[in-house]
C-alpha cells in the first residue's frame, strides 16, 4: 500500500468520486482476497512459477495505474465503474499470485531464522497497514462531505446503494 493508498484516494477525489466510493474500493480490497483460496488450488499445477508471478505482478501495476486514463478516455459516467473494475483487477492479480509467495518465502530463510523472519515481516506489514489506514483518513478528511452524491448515501439513518 505504502504511498500509492493516499495518493490515489487523492487522484480519485480530485475525479469527483466521493468518500463513500473510496470506502467501498478499500472493502473491495479485502474482499478480493478470497481469490487467494481459489487460487491455491491451481497454482501447484503451474510449472513456470517465476514468469507467472511476473505476469501477476506486470498485470497488477497495469490494472493499478490505469485509472489515470480513466478521465482523459472515458465518459465520466464511467469513471466509477471503471475505476472499480480495474482496481478490482489488480487486487485480483495481487492475490492470485499470493500462494506462490507466501510458499516461497517460507521456504527462503532457513529454519533457525524463519520464526524470527516472519514475525518481523508481520510486524512490519502490520505498521505499514495501521500507517497507510491513517494517511487514507488524513486524505478523506480534507474532502467536505456532499450530501445526495456518489453510490452509498444515507437515508433516515440507513445505506441505500443507488447502483
Amino acid at each position: 500500500m505504502g504511498l500509492n493508498g493516499p495518493v490515489f484516494t487523492g487522484f480519485a477525489l480530485a475525479i469527483g468520486v466521493l468518500k463513500q466510493d473510496i470506502a467501498f474500493l478499500t472493502s473491495m480490497a479485502a474482499l478480493v482476497s478470497v481469490t487467494q483460496l481459489f487460487a491455491v488450488r491451481f497454482t501447484g499445477q503451474i510449472r513456470r512459477k517465476k514468469l507467472f508471478v511476473i505476469g501477476c505482478a506486470f498485470a497488477n501495476v497495469i490494472a493499478r495505474f490505469t485509472p489515470i486514463l480513466v478521465p482523459v478516455v472515458l465518459a465520466k459516467a464511467f469513471h466509477l465503474p471503471a475505476i472499480y473494475f480495474l482496481s478490482s483487477l489488480g487486487f485480483f492479480f495481487v492475490h492470485l499470485r499470493m500462494p506462490i509467495l507466501g510458499d516461497w518465502l517460507s521456504r527462503i530463510p532457513p529454519e533457525s531464522h524463519r520464526a524470527k523472519f516472519v514475525s518481523q515481516r508481520s510486524l512490519g506489514q502490520t505498521v505499514m497497514v495501521v500507517a497507510a489506514g491513517f494517511l487514507f483518513g488524513a486524505v478523506l478528511d480534507m474532502f467536505p462531505a456532499k450530501p445526495g452524491e456518489g453510490i452509498f448515501q444515507v437515508k433516515g439513518g440507513k445505506y441505500s446503494c443507488s447502483a
